[in-house]
This record gives structure tokens, sequence and C-alpha cells, in this order.
């Protein structure tokens, strides 16, 4: 009787240890899966196909400024190594501006088909608030604390819609051929929020750009 006794209690506590790591396992993986929700990742991480994803708590997708309000979006793509010469990426991101009640977006794929001779296809299409300046002008972080702390709106923005198409190939020794193709429609802007955390009372910069060589005949 004694025996049954262990025998019985060595298998509660086999049931009990095997609950005790299921639920250990469960809460692993619910772990897991709530850091790659909000953090990002990329999955699989070994084999030809991957997809990247950005995460909800990826920073570079959120902003301010003065035409846009605040703005939040997501980014997502992926590689794919078709053979031990060719590639393809994608890398894609859109979101929404909440004061210009506006959805935005980019989506960009490139294709190595011809790595011996370097050859690159490269296609993008987009629409969304673009600065004048470009990558010269201030960075976003910047414009947005001093918009936010200062009231000082820096970027000057205008609406593109646009599809490119570029292919870069070497044709013979030390000669690259480079070809592109590109439709883009632009638009003016004008600011949609009047939010700051300080200097309430002032008044945003207009949205236009000081150049008197710029007019709305150039959208």
């Amino acid at each position: 009787e004694k025996r049954s006794f262990a025998v019985k209690d060595s298998l509660l506590a086999v049931d009990k240890d095997s609950l005790s790591n299921d639920s250990a396992k469960q809460a692993s993986r619910f772990s897991i899966i709530r850091r790659n929700v909000f953090n990002g990742t990329t999955f699989p991480k070994e084999g030809a196909f991957k997809v990247r994803y950005g995460g909800l708590l990826d920073f570079s997708t959120l902003g301010f400024n003065a035409v846009d309000g605040w703005r939040y979006g997501q980014k997502a793509g992926f590689a794919w190594q078709q053979d031990s010469l060719h590639s393809l990426e994608m890398d894609a991101s859109a979101g929404y501006a909440f004061a210009r009640e506006k959805l935005y977006g980019e989506v960009h794929f490139q294709q190595n088909y011809k790595p011996l001779s370097r050859g690159m296809l490269r296609a993008a299409a987009g629409t969304g608030a673009y600065d004048f300046k470009g990558d010269a002008g201030l960075h976003r972080m910047l414009n947005m604390g001093a918009s936010l702390l200062f009231k000082e709106n820096y970027w000057r923005l205008y609406h593109s819609d646009f599809v490119e198409v570029s292919n870069e190939v070497d044709v013979a020794n030390g000669l690259r051929l480079t070809t592109d193709v590109a439709w883009h429609s632009f638009s003016p802007l004008s600011n949609n929020t009047d939010f700051s955390i300080f200097n309430r009372d002032k008044d945003y910069y207009a949205n236009e750009v000081e150049n008197g060589g710029v007019t709305g005949q150039h959208f």
C-alpha cells in the first residue's frame, strides 16, 4: 500500500512538472511574440527567403510637423536569395498623417539580375509629403523638436506622387550604363495644425518656400 501511494505521488509530481513546463513554454512563446510585435523581427532567421518587420515601437516611423501634424507608420520588407548570385529585396512603409488626414507610403524593389556585370534593376513608388531640401534639409527629429518645443517649422513640404524605375549595368570594362525613367506629380501643401507644447500663442510660419523663383506654377 505504501508503495502504491509512492507511485501515485510520483505520477502527480510528473503531472505537475509537465504542467509547469507547459506553462513556462507558453509564457516564453508569448514573450517572444510580444517582443517581435513591438520591437520588430526578421523571420525565419535562416533560409533563402526572409521577412523583415519594424515593429510597433519603431520610433523612426513616428513624427510631427506643422503640415502633417502627428504621423505614425509601419515598415516591412523581405529579402529573397534566389541563388548564389541573384537576389531580390523589397522594403515598404505606410502610415497616416493625422492632421492632414492622409495616408502616405513608399515601396522599393531591388533586383540583382546580372552580378558579373553588376546589373541592378530598381523600382520605387510612393505618395506623401516631402521637404523641398530633401536629404540636405534639417533632420526630421530636429524639425519635430523645434516644432513641438519652440513652434519653429523649418521644413517646407510639398506633396508628391511618384513612380521611378532605374537600371544599372556594366556594358564594357570601365563603361557603366545607367537608365532612369520617372513620373512625378507635385502639389503645394499648407499647415494643418497649430499644436505645440510651448509657445502656443505663437503662429507657425506659413508652409511657403522663401524663393521668388518658386511659385505655384512650378507644381
